[in-house]
């Protein structure tokens, strides 16, 4: 057995060579290091070390150089969740680093789960590591992204989201098709290795070339269809219907935001005059991003604001707002995060209310049994919304478009962007307020993540974020344009209008797809198959076990 040393060091680095593979930030400019995504590659081999090392380990020496490996990544990924409530929240080190330990050792639970799956279908029945690697870590995704409400962030597949030339497949599969293809490569290459230091006799050998061969060939097959998949999709884009979106970035510190109350006119400033001159312009909508207007609203009846009639002036754009609403419950004051539809003349024609809501930050999962408060105090207890539907734009010259509003944390998970899209959206629009997190690696990941949702819904997304990354985004992942991180150098507590930075804006004439992809049709089949087939593999390794402890067959 390989010793406790190597198993650390390359837990270690497959760790490190995972989150390398994902944008990350270093500098305090807010600005990705590897801008180009070229590390992406390192996705294709991160894992190849921790699994030479889990091939001939025991079940606890698996789980432990998985939960280790799982550790590392994550803590290198998220770090910034401690930037969230240390600057806002008023934690200190000692309590934000148990925050931020707890997310990291759960999500890094499922590392191990899989680890060891992979383990015991390897030992126990003999599959080749390119065979149970994809479906144990597809699988193990798949759970982390619907329990305990769900965390898919730093997912397998979102590695790839830089690389348009073979994350099409995203489009026939998910997110999870991509992460099935980057194990199926990792899996060989480490079969290869492992064989190549046992001198392996002619039938591990062809073992081997058979896993490189599929590799290649998933790679391959991967490229192929992304160009034809891009080719149809410029196709589809030349006789589509156009609407001519403009995102308003208001670039406001949260702290500002923190008192939005006393801030009121600052924020407003910040929002107003830009949306006005936007559509004088000729935008035919205009989008705030998450929570933009400040305070909540009370009764919601924009004829009535007098901030906003000077938008009757403007033209005949439509406006997505967003912001939050008051609601009584039994537990006292509650809020919800809103994003409303409001035409020319201030009507309000359609209404989203955020339905998935992140834990810790707008709700406490089980309350009222565990003894936790929100980690930012300021936000306040959120409810979810009523079930989500696309709002109806109308189209100059008659018809309607279908909006896909996706509020912050739910454009992170794939079935949320799926059924709004089903149900009639032409466009995705992520609203968000990314502003708690700083010049961290946070805005460039959750850019990335939703390029995804273009690629398996086959539509254009735009996102509107507070201060960034604001963008245009193709339905092959591409982003058309982006904004930078628009955040002023750090001034401690102080909160004054000379410091910060000028609201910043994008312009893009935006095709409506009405295209179905083959992921609008089957959904998240690939992934469950992947379940089902490790949990018949596993339910085999056990029945085997039990035969060789009884005597009916041994090992």
């Amino acid at each position: 057995m390989p010793s406790t040393l190597s198993g650390l060091v390359s837990a270690v680095v497959s760790g490190l060579l995972f989150a390398a593979a994902l944008p990350f930030v270093l500098t305090g400019e807010g600005e990705p290091a590897d801008p180009g995504g070229w590390l992406e590659l390192l996705a294709f081999v991160a894992l190849v070390p921790l699994l030479v090392e889990v091939a001939w380990s025991n079940l606890r020496r698996a789980l432990a150089l998985g939960l280790v490996a799982g550790c590392v990544m994550f803590g290198a990924s998220v770090y910034w969740i401690d930037l969230a409530v240390m600057r806002f929240g008023g934690f200190g080190l000692a309590k934000a680093l148990p925050l931020l330990l707890g997310v990291v050792v759960y999500c890094a639970l499922y590392w191990a789960a899989a680890l060891g799956a992979v383990r015991t279908l390897r030992q126990r029945l003999r599959w080749p590591l390119y065979l149970a690697l994809p479906l144990a870590w597809t699988a193990s995704e798949l759970a982390r992204n619907h329990l305990l409400t769900g965390n898919p962030w730093c997912s397998l597949g979102h590695t790839l989201s830089r690389t348009p030339s073979l994350v099409q497949i995203a489009s026939l599969g998910g997110v999870y098709l991509v992460a099935a293809l980057l194990a199926l490569v990792n899996g060989a290459v480490a079969e290869a290795l492992i064989a190549w230091r046992r001198r392996p006799g002619a039938l591990s050998r062809g073992r081997v070339l058979l896993g490189l061969g599929l590799a290649l060939g998933g790679i391959t097959g991967a490229a192929i269809y992304s160009a034809a998949w891009r080719a149809h999709l410029e196709e589809a884009a030349q006789g589509a219907p156009r609407l001519k979106v403009a995102l308003v970035q208001g670039n406001i510190d949260q702290r500002i935001r923190n008192r939005e109350e006393e801030r009121r006119a600052f924020v407003l400033k910040a929002y107003l005059p830009l949306t006005e001159s936007l559509a004088r312009e000729g935008a035919q909508l205009v989008i705030w991003p998450e929570a933009a207007w400040p305070g909540p609203f009370e009764e919601v009846d924009f004829q009535a604001r007098p901030e906003l009639r000077r938008l009757l002036r403007a033209g005949s754009a439509h406006y997505l707002l967003s912001g939050t609403t008051r609601h009584a419950t039994e537990r006292g004051p509650r809020r919800r995060n809103v994003a409303w539809l409001v035409g020319p003349d201030l009507s309000l024609l359609g209404t989203h209310e955020k339905s998935r809501l992140l834990p810790f930050g707008e709700y406490v999962p089980l309350e009222g049994l565990l003894p936790l408060r929100q980690v930012v105090p300021g936000l306040g207890s959120f409810v979810p919304g009523a079930p989500i539907q696309p709002l109806r734009l109308p189209l100059e010259g008659g018809g309607e478009a279908g909006l896909g509003q996706l509020i912050c944390y739910e454009a992170i998970f794939p079935e949320v962007s799926r059924g709004l899209v089903r149900d009639g959206a032409d466009l995705l629009v992520n609203t968000s307020n990314d502003a708690w997190y700083g010049a961290s690696s946070a805005p460039h990941q959750f850019l990335r993540i939703v390029t995804l949702r273009a690629v398996e819904n086959g539509r254009f997304l735009v996102r509107a974020a507070n201060t960034g990354v604001s963008a245009v985004v193709d339905p092959a992942g591409v982003i058309l344009q982006q904004t930078r991180l628009g955040l002023a150098a750090d001034e401690g507590d102080r909160i004054e209008a000379a410091g910060k930075l000028p609201p910043d804006h994008l312009v893009a004439e935006v095709p409506l797809l009405s295209i179905r992809t083959p992921y609008l049709v089957t959904g998240d089949l690939f992934a469950w198959l992947c379940v089902l087939g490790t949990l018949v593999g596993l339910g085999r390794a056990a029945a085997q076990a039990r035969r060789g402890r009884t005597g009916r067959g041994v090992l």
